[in-house]
């Protein structure tokens, strides 16, 4: 899946301490705060379903090392890859150099990004990075482990062995802090990172059915889409006031019960077009049991 990658100019420092609610850990986090001048700070998570080690990653002193380069279609941003590694890039991380440097945030894989946020004061500088990965009910796999992912000053970019946390049922919450010192154009400035992660047990719809109605209420068309062939983009027929799109969820019970959502075509007095846009949420299941979320375009004509 392609990275969803956001590039904002902004200069930062660096920071460590960590936090977590809602999950069982195969092993203790280890939490700290550090006040001396640092010279790798975390930037994010990269999640995988395994073990770093049974991934059969390459170390280099207890570190693995990503792939930064180039990205040749926006010379602005780079790619940051783990080379032979399957997982979720979630982190922000510092490109160019003193007055020119900026902040890229990379959203890649099964993941729903939850915002990132940017603050600068006069002692340093905060993020705060959030999203959901989605798990389905019958996977047998029910594990995510998140491994910290780091930049070094000259920008080199590596991860290390994370901790392992399940979910049973509902909604469980993984949470990181990390506070420290950094020297930043020749001034120590304080950086902060607060990373929070939601893992959510679902079951997907098998189809999903798209119902056009017209202003009278009379039902135009009818569609119905497997999550995998779902659009990307729809286009109600002209006579369409509002869509229904229709699918089955599995309630507490286990029972199917149906679930509605509903897409009226409004024009504001204010716009001046005939083109409007809004959006389809949708879900489907890969292979190894996490399920992604799609957004559809609805473009009313």
């Amino acid at each position: 899946m392609k990275s969803k990658i956001i590039m904002i100019i902004c200069i930062l420092a660096t920071a460590f301490c960590a936090g977590l609610a809602g999950v069982s850990l195969l092993a203790p986090l280890d939490s700290s705060k550090s006040t001396s001048i640092a010279t790798d700070r975390l930037i994010g998570v990269f999640i995988t379903q395994s073990s770093l080690a049974e991934l059969g990653a390459e170390y280099t002193d207890r570190k693995i090392y990503a792939s930064v380069s180039e990205d040749t279609d926006n010379s602005d941003s780079f790619l940051v890859s783990f080379t032979g590694i399957d997982g979720i890039s979630l982190f922000s991380y510092e490109a160019g150099q003193g007055n020119d440097a900026y902040n890229m945030t990379v959203i890649d894989g099964p993941i729903t990004a939850g915002g990132t946020k940017y603050t600068v004061t006069d002692s340093g500088s905060k993020v705060a990075i959030s999203g959901t990965v989605y798990v389905a009910k019958d996977s047998i796999n029910h594990i995510l482990y998140f491994n910290p992912v780091y930049e070094t000053a000259d920008k080199a970019v590596y991860m290390t062995d994370g901790q392992g946390a399940s979910i049973s049922f509902g909604t469980a919450n993984w949470s990181i802090n990390e506070a420290s010192v950094q020297e930043q154009n020749g001034q120590n400035e304080d950086y902060e990172i607060d990373i929070s992660i939601d893992m959510t047990l679902l079951t997907p719809p098998d189809t999903y059915t798209v119902l056009q109605f017209d202003k009278n209420n009379t039902m135009l068309l009818s569609e119905t889409y497997s999550p995998d062939a779902f659009p990307d983009e729809y286009t109600p027929s002209p006579e369409c006031s509002y869509l229904i799109v229709e699918s089955y969820v599995q309630a507490e019970d286990g029972s199917m019960v149906p679930d509605r959502s509903l897409y009226q075509r409004y024009i504001p007095d204010y716009i001046d077009t005939d083109n409007q846009s809004s959006y389809i949420l949708t879900f489907s299941r890969l292979d190894n049991g996490l399920c992604p979320e799609k957004s559809t375009t609805i473009y009313w004509k």
